[in-house]
């Protein structure tokens, strides 16, 4: 009877695990199958064997992160209308620089694949919400309900390299670490929340320069 019970647990633990998966793969599946269509239309979308950019922003972060590439990077920019770079370097620049020379990618080929692998991150704490405040059922139903997500789907699909794809990631996470540390019963995990809230805040403050003060105010969710 316990072997019944003990199969049975490990056969749910995996329904569960590949129900994961298959969140993961159902986004991406979303954002990726326009692939086709740049396939398609390569004469158009391709210039010199890579794939365009869809915003003006998008060539804006790639220009500063060519520049951190080259060591390059500095605080004056002649083409931006205030004439300075963020300082330091946002974190979207200096890991796309970084990735470029470890895999030796191009930058423009990071720029156009990385949204919707970067956004996909947001399953992360949507998951752990929903399983919060409801259960692993919830969690995962928000899983999917997120992939669809019209305005985060518009501003996370390839060819789209700017902050947006990543921000949405930090404003779900803050508040959740935040919320963890207001109702933990021992100080240990107390420290432990506060902790990984203060990380993600200092993450998001060098992903998203403006996002300072928008950090705070996330802390500060839970006790509203």
């Amino acid at each position: 009877m316990n072997w019944f019970h003990c199969n049975q647990s490990s056969y749910i633990k995996l329904l569960k695990v590949m129900g994961l998966i298959l969140a993961v793969f159902f986004f991406l599946g979303v954002r990726f199958i326009h692939l086709k269509e740049w396939y398609k239309y390569k004469k158009a979308l391709y210039f010199q064997n890579e794939p365009l950019l869809t915003t003006v922003d998008a060539y804006y972060y790639l220009r500063l992160a060519r520049d951190y590439k080259n060591n390059s990077y500095g605080s004056r920019d002649p083409l931006s209308p205030i004439g300075r770079r963020p300082t330091p370097p946002p974190l979207l620049v200096v890991a796309s620089a970084w990735l470029s020379k470890v895999t030796n990618w191009s930058l423009q080929k990071i720029a156009f694949y990385s949204p919707p692998l970067l956004s996909c991150l947001i399953i992360l704490p949507v998951f752990l919400w929903g399983r919060t405040l409801g259960n692993f059922q919830v969690g995962l139903i928000s899983c999917f309900l997120i992939s669809g997500v019209y305005y985060f789907y518009s501003r996370s699909c390839l060819g789209r390299f700017d902050t947006d794809a990543l921000n949405p990631l930090f404003v779900y996470l803050i508040p959740f670490f935040s919320y963890l540390f207001c109702y933990s019963s021992t100080l240990f995990k107390k420290i432990t929340y506060l902790f990984w809230a203060s990380i993600s805040a200092l993450l998001f403050s060098w992903w998203w320069p403006p996002g300072k003060v928008l950090s705070i105010l996330l802390f500060l969710v839970p006790y509203s």
